[in-house]
């Protein structure tokens, strides 16, 4: 079953005119320490592109992100560890934690 499950996936990848989009994406940061470290990791991921600013949400207890992306492409996945990078801190895993799957028009 999760063999299907998988070519299922990989057959929605394949066809033509579709894209995920509104992907929530988990960032996991090293090295936040305290409220101003979150505030400033917030700030950068907000001013983002392809991001939806209302979703983005730092926590200093699990070391993470959790914020919607407009389009999960490794665009926008790069300039995530980058805002994450001015902000002084440092990216170390993007996990997806749920996709939408929507058709281009």
């Amino acid at each position: 079953m999760i063999r299907f499950a998988q070519m299922l996936v990989v057959a929605a990848l394949a066809i033509p005119g579709f894209a995920f989009a509104d992907t929530t994406v988990d960032v996991k940061i090293k090295g936040m320490t305290c409220g101003s470290c979150v505030q400033r990791v917030s700030e950068e991921l907000a001013k983002l592109d392809g991001i939806d600013k209302n979703s983005v949400q730092v926590e200093l207890a699990g070391e993470h992100a959790t914020l919607t992306v407009t389009k999960n492409d490794e665009k926008t996945l790069a300039s995530i560890k980058n805002a994450v990078k001015k902000a002084g801190y440092e990216v170390a895993k993007i996990d997806v934690v749920s996709e939408n799957k929507t058709k281009k028009n």
